[in-house]
C-alpha cells in the first residue's frame, strides 16, 4: 500500500527521467534472434481511456505506468536490474514519509511563521511521521517482501507491435492488479517466411501443404496458420528467455506467469487467490493453465483435486499460464519442429487410462476450473484462428 504503480511496472530503461519518461536502452542485444523478431515499438500510442482507468485506480502518479516513448516494460526487481538501482528505488518508494516533516502542514522550516497555537499539533504530527518512518522496513529484503506479487519470479505479456490497443487494455488490467510485467513483442506471423522456418527446422516440412490450404479447409485450432506460427514462436522465445536468465532456479519452485494480450482477469483475481488455488495442484506440475477451453467437454473426468484438472488433447488456448524452468524446457522439446498450432503440441504427449481417457504428461500440466481468466472477445477478434470458438 502506498507504493506508486510507476515503481512496480517500469519500462526497459535507464534510471527514470523527468515526467516519468525513460531513456531507452538500445545496446542490449539478444543472443538468439528468431525470424520475424523486431525491436519494441517506440511510437505506440496509449489511448486516453487507459490513462483514465489507471489514474482512477492509482491517482495521477499511476498514469506514469504508461510510458509512451518506450513500450517494453521490464520490472526493475528482476535479477538483471542493478542492485544499487533497485535499493534506491525501493527506499524512495517506501520511506517517503521522511520528507513530510518539512512540509508547512507539519511544522517544518516553511512553517516558522505559524503561531504558538499551531506549534504543538505540528510537532506532534512530525513526531508521528518520524515514528512511522522508524518502523518501516530498512533492509532491501524486507522492502522487497512488502511489495505485491513476490511469489512470481516474473511475468510476461505477449503483444504484437501493431496491436497497441491490446497493450493499452492489458496495462489497465495490470494496473488494477498492481502486477509488474514485461511486455514481450510478439512475432508477427504475417511477416515470417514459412519456407525459411522449415529450412532451419522450426517448422516441419511435412506441415507446409496443410499450411497453404484455404482457411475454410483447415482443421480448426490444429492446422498451422500465419497467426498460429507467430503465436508459437512468441511463446518459444519467452520459454527460452526464462531458461537463459534463470539457470539456477529449476529446483527452487520458481514460477513465471505468461499472458496474452486479450487476457481478462476475473474481478477477484489477486496474488492470494492465485496461490491459494495453486496449493491444490499436485507438486509435480510444470505448467498450470489458469484459463482455457475444454473443446471436447471431457476434462471434468480428469479432476485430481478441487478445482484442478489434468490437461488432455481436447484443451485449447494459451491465454494465461504459470510455468517453471523445467516446464519451459519440456515445452520446447515437444514443440520443435512445429507441425500444428502450439496448444496442440502442448497436449499431444499423453498416457492412456484404463477407462479410455488420456492425459498430458509432457509437460506435466494442469488447468484450474473454474478459470481465473478469460479471453476478451468483445473488444478483440482472434489473430490466430480462422474464426472464434465457443
Amino acid at each position: 500500500a502506498g507504493v506508486p504503480f510507476r515503481d512496480l511496472v517500469w519500462a526497459d530503461c535507464k534510471p527514470p527521467m523527468p515526467a516519468g519518461h525513460c531513456a531507452p536502452r538500445l545496446a542490449r542485444k539478444h543472443s538468439f534472434l528468431w525470424p520475424g523478431r523486431t525491436s519494441a515499438a517506440a511510437t505506440l500510442a496509449v489511448p486516453a481511456t487507459a490513462v483514465v482507468a489507471i489514474t482512477a485506480t492509482f491517482g495521477t502518479r499511476g498514469s506514469n505506468a504508461l510510458v509512451a516513448p518506450w513500450a517494453t516494460p521490464r520490472p526493475w526487481l528482476l535479477p538483471w536490474a542493478s542492485p544499487a538501482l533497485r535499493r534506491s528505488r525501493l527506499r524512495a518508494a517506501m520511506t517517503s514519509s521522511a520528507a513530510m516533516c518539512t512540509r508547512p502542514e507539519y511544522g517544518g522550516p516553511a512553517s516558522s511563521s505559524r503561531t504558538a497555537r499551531n506549534a504543538q499539533p505540528a510537532s506532534t504530527a512530525c513526531a508521528s511521521s518520524t515514528t512511522q518512518e522508524s518502523t518501516e522496513p530498512k533492509s532491501l529484503e524486507e522492502l522487497r517482501h512488502s511489495l505485491p506479487w513476490q511469489r512470481l519470479r516474473g511475468a510476461y505479456c505477449v503483444n504484437l507491435d501493431r496491436r497497441p490497443e491490446r497493450w493499452a487494455f492489458m496495462q489497465g488490467e495490470f494496473a488494477r492488479l498492481q502486477m509488474p510485467v514485461r511486455r514481450w513483442p510478439a512475432v508477427d506471423g504475417q511477416e515470417v517466411d514459412i519456407h525459411h522456418l522449415a529450412g532451419i527446422g522450426l517448422v516441419r516440412k511435412e506441415a507446409l501443404p496443410r499450411y497453404f490450404l484455404p482457411e475454410d479447409m483447415k482443421l480448426f485450432g490444429v492446422d498451422l496458420t500465419a497467426g498460429g506460427v507467430g503465436c508459437a514462436l512468441s511463446h518459444m522465445q519467452i520459454w527460452k528467455d526464462v531458461i537463459e536468465h534463470n539457470p539456477d532456479t529449476e529446483e527452487d519452485g520458481a514460477c513465471f506467469l505468461v499472458v496474452e494480450d486479450d487476457c481478462k482477469f476475473v474481478q477477484s483475481f489477486d496474488e492470494e487467490l492465485l496461490f491459494s488455488r495453486l496449493e491444490h495442484v499436485p507438486s509435480d506440475w510444470q505448467m498450470v493453465f489458469i484459463g482455457g477451453s475444454d473443446l471436447m467437454h471431457k476434462q471434468d473426468a480428469l479432476e485430481v483435486a478441487p478445482g484442478v484438472r489434468r490437461l488432455y488433447r481436447g484443451f485449447r488456448e494459451t491465454t494465461a499460464y504459470l510455468i517453471t524452468v523445467s516446464g519451459c524446457k519440456a515445452c520446447l522439446e515437444v514443440s520443435v519442429p512445429l507441425s500444428w498450432q502450439i496448444d496442440t503440441h502442448l497436449t499431444e504427449n499423453e498416457v492412456e487410462l484404463p477407462n479410455g481417457l488420456s492425459y498430458t504428461v509432457k509437460p506435466m500440466a494442469y488447468c484450474l476450473h473454474p478459470p481465473l481468466v478469460e479471453q476478451e472477445r468483445e473488444l478483440f477478434k482472434t489473430d490466430v484462428q480462422k474464426a472464434e470458438h465457443n
